[in-house]
């Protein structure tokens, strides 16, 4: 696919003047050079040392496994990485306030050894959607910027920018999920409704963040909410949910 490589060279190349532009997020500490020994896809390498690492503050399309298809952008995201990672052979590991995931890979802004931070790379390019997971969020701001402008430019995954509607969610995983805001309910957690089929639930930890006034005026309103969408345990009510730990999960907030 030499096209492909071709305009993954350009964005390589540009990358200097991106950073000028203000799309690079500096450093928020130091870390230690690695190499990189495999790019499994857009989000996740292994090291010369066999440390899986995991990208902080983005979410690049899943490749297919499991007789699943790719999804739309894998591909890329991963011959973006690729190439990345073939221009830049150190890279620098900045590890977050929380190390580790779920599944033990190590969690870690990406530099290059002049400062070029992959994260804000792929998302300038359009092959990544920003998440922001506390409580590693020194990046966020900076990253939702970088995302911000891609999707003005309608680069990459934001040529189709439609989000999923509840109405239509059939499974897991993580999405961009459209709706109408039916009810926004404050209990112990806070729940923001969607058409019947899905509740944003921002438990006590993350309440700090949020103006219970500016969540209110969101009933009646038409939002979008990103995360980690989950089938909910309860026999009755909304099928889905997704927790909503920043303002960042509200798209328009």
């Amino acid at each position: 696919m030499p096209g492909v490589f071709f305009c993954l060279l350009l964005a390589l190349l540009a990358a200097p003047a991106l950073a000028r532009e203000g799309a690079n997020c500096p450093a928020p500490g130091p870390g230690p050079l690695v190499s990189v020994a495999r790019v499994a896809d857009g989000d996740t390498f292994t090291t010369g040392d066999g440390r899986k690492v995991r990208l902080i503050g983005v979410n690049s399309p899943e490749i297919g496994r499991g007789g699943r298809p790719d999804q739309p952008g894998a591909r890329e995201a991963r011959r973006f990485v690729a190439a990345f990672v073939a221009a830049h052979p150190r890279l620098r590991l900045v590890a977050g306030a929380d190390r580790r995931d779920n599944h033990g890979r190590h969690l870690a802004h990406v530099y290059t050894p002049d400062g070029q931070n992959l994260e804000a790379a792929l998302l300038a390019a359009g092959l990544g959607w920003h998440v922001a997971v506390p409580p590693n969020l020194a990046l966020a701001d900076c990253l939702a910027a970088v995302e911000a402008r891609a999707r003005r430019q309608r680069l990459g995954l934001w040529r189709d920018a439609r989000a999923t509607s509840a109405k239509a969610l059939r499974d897991g995983g993580f999405d961009r999920v459209a709706g109408r805001v039916t009810r926004v309910v404050f209990a112990k957690a806070w729940w923001i409704n969607l058409d019947g089929k899905l509740a944003g639930v921002i438990y006590p930890e993350h309440q700090h963040r949020f103006s219970k006034a500016r969540l209110g005026k969101l009933e009646g309103r038409a939002v979008v909410l990103r995360g980690w969408v989950y089938p909910s345990r309860a026999r009755e009510g909304k099928p889905w949910r997704v927790k909503v730990e920043t303002p960042h999960a509200i798209e328009g907030y």
